[in-house]
């Protein structure tokens, strides 16, 4: 197989031969792979045809976009010339899943458990976390956002037994904003199924999430934007295929009530009836901790503490 650069479909081509020679082991396929070549950007459509080949359920396509995260934080350079070359997004694993499950008529696969919280403020270790596929977290999991605090909580994710632990950044994380590197490797991501998302996404078994820890100005805390055009750009990454999303604040009109007023976004509601996901999970609004079904979508602000920040409302179960 022809391969220019040696980047893309030669790597491929080697994950497609790893996966044939131990079965079930693609993730470990993509690890050897970075361990024998630091710098790849394996081909999604060659990568697509090996688990049509090896009948792989998809799991090849999945790894595929955990590994071109990995390798767009480690090597900048390499997502910019994908980019330039139209090959460019994490996304596009599956989004070729996508295209080739409607061309054969097939149904996306879901029957996902969904184990949801945010607003721990440091009080995660006395929950007690249902089982489930996916574990959720929603934000604000420090106070002030310290590295010590952030650590904590990856050691409790590397805990749980939940195969994809998903995690974003709440107003109250400030190292994410600031120091993004370091809060990123204290939290542990890409390590025992933990994955932070930053309008950022991934699949899991067919099923698109998409991460983003924006909201309405709020005092001077992280990941502030004014309402309006530069709020409404960042709504605007939520790609349209994605099935559960998850944002910090809420949407306006949507378990935002605080002392009787509505304080959510307008704009990220206006960009949910676009996108009509099946699950959005938020909390940043302790007030409004509940689950609404509306339009289609299952509405859950997960956050776990009540106003005086007393970790008193449930972890949030929801099926997929």
């Amino acid at each position: 197989m022809h391969c220019h650069a040696g980047l893309s479909r030669s790597t491929a081509a080697f994950v497609a031969l790893l996966a044939q020679r131990r079965p079930g082991g693609a993730a470990a396929a993509f690890a050897e792979l970075r361990a024998i070549r630091p710098r790849s950007w394996p081909n999604y459509r060659t990568i697509a045809f090996a688990d049509d080949l090896l009948g792989t359920g998809g799991a090849l396509s999945r790894e595929l976009a955990d590994h071109r995260q990995i390798m767009a934080e480690r090597h900048p350079d390499l997502l910019m010339n994908a980019k330039m070359t139209g090959h460019d997004g994490v996304w596009d694993a599956p989004r070729e899943e996508a295209l080739r499950e409607a061309r054969s008529g097939m149904p996306r696969r879901y029957g996902l458990r969904l184990v949801i919280m945010s607003d721990t403020h440091e009080q995660h270790a006395g929950l007690v976390v249902p089982d489930g596929d996916v574990f959720i977290h929603a934000g604000d999991f420090t106070y002030n956002g310290d590295l010590k605090a952030i650590k904590a909580l990856g050691t409790w994710l590397a805990c749980l037994p939940h195969r994809h632990k998903l995690v974003i950044a709440g107003n109250h994380d400030f190292a994410f904003e600031h120091v993004p590197a370091p809060a990123r490797r204290a939290l542990g991501s890409y390590k025992n199924g933990v994955r932070y998302l930053q309008d950022s996404g991934v699949a899991i078994d067919g099923v698109s999430f998409w991460g983003s820890p924006w909201q309405p100005w709020f005092m001077d805390w992280a990941f502030n934007l004014p309402r309006g055009p530069r709020l409404a750009a960042e709504w605007a990454k939520i790609p349209e295929t994605t099935d559960v999303l998850i944002t910090h604040g809420p949407p306006m009109g949507i378990l935002d009530h605080v002392r009787g007023e509505h304080v959510g976004c307008a704009d990220l509601l206006a960009r949910i009836a676009a996108v009509k996901p099946k699950v959005h999970a938020f909390g940043h609004i302790h007030e409004g901790s509940g689950v609404l079904v509306q339009d289609g979508t299952t509405y859950v602000n997960a956050s776990i503490c009540d106003g005086g920040y007393r970790p008193i409302n449930p972890v949030r179960v929801v099926g997929l």
